[in-house]
């Protein structure tokens, strides 16, 4: 558009401006005109590259829009689209489904890696098993997910884990780094890690984090490396109704209360259609 007005010349009458907007594909505005031109009815290739920069968006009209965290209520046939723009855009799904049917759940236990967090949780409560024998279940469910590319779906139920307890270890079940950006940056590599001198230098995954929750054995699957596939994800679920949700897993005290609540994105699946 400037080129053009460049080639216009110093002055121009109405038809002149009028063929001008016909090629720069722009309403002629008698008004306007009116306005900007001389007791002989020209104006001048200055004012009109002004007129340019007026019709030009602001930064902030043209910015995009900022991702929304709020919660939001899908169908069940939109859940997949969804997790993936929510991952897409550095969030964790937290889902939400308080059918009878636990559909959510249903779904992901034939295409995910379950942790029933809710189940290990009573287990120690009731003696059943040790804390250590409850993070050692649920970092091999958490270490299968990294080195086979599954979703892995910490599954709390009608339950709040205690993830800001005992539930949370660096080696076994590292809460922090499971519950940021669905787990994504744990499949990215680093340039220098594991190796010793700078020529001989093999590359890590996720700040070292997989590598501490992996034993021997499950290195050796990779010879050694703390290998992390692409397609690995992280979602959490939830039992709780719409109501409940929000206190149970972030009220002081509660399983998810010492993290950060813009971690995730909320997903409530319509209970008519879940």
């Amino acid at each position: 558009a400037s080129t053009k007005i460049e080639e216009f010349g110093a002055f121009g009458d109405v038809n002149a401006v009028k063929s001008l907007c016909v090629e720069l594909e722009k309403e002629f505005d008698q008004a306007k005109f009116d306005t900007l031109k001389d007791e002989e009815g020209f104006v001048t290739k200055e004012q009109l590259m002004e007129l340019l920069k007026d019709e030009a968006p602001a930064p902030s009209e043209a910015a995009e829009e900022p991702v929304v965290k709020g919660p939001i209520t899908i169908a069940l046939t939109a859940l997949k689209e969804t997790i993936a723009n929510t991952i897409a855009n550095g969030l964790t799904p937290l889902i939400v489904d308080s059918s009878k049917e636990h559909a959510v759940d249903t779904f992901f236990s034939y295409s995910g890696v379950m942790i029933d967090v809710k189940q290990l949780s009573l287990n120690v409560s009731m003696k059943k098993i040790t804390k250590e024998d409850a993070l050692e279940k649920a970092r091999e469910g958490f270490v299968s997910s990294m080195q086979n590319g599954r979703t892995m779906v910490v599954s709390m139920q009608q339950g709040s884990p205690s993830f800001n307890d005992w539930f949370n270890t660096p080696t076994e079940w590292p809460i922090e780094a499971i519950a940021t950006k669905a787990g994504k940056p744990l499949t990215i590599q680093s340039e220098k890690g594991e190796g010793g001198d700078e020529g001989n230098t093999k590359s890590e995954y996720g700040n070292g984090i997989p590598k501490a929750v992996m034993r021997e054995k499950d290195l050796a699957k990779h010879h050694g490396f703390a290998v992390v596939q692409e397609s690995f994800e992280i979602v959490f679920t939830t039992w709780f109704s719409v109501e409940d949700y929000e206190e149970f897993l972030f009220d002081e005290g509660r399983g998810l209360s010492k993290l950060n609540k813009d971690l995730f994105q909320v997903i409530i699946i319509k209970e008519d259609e879940a």
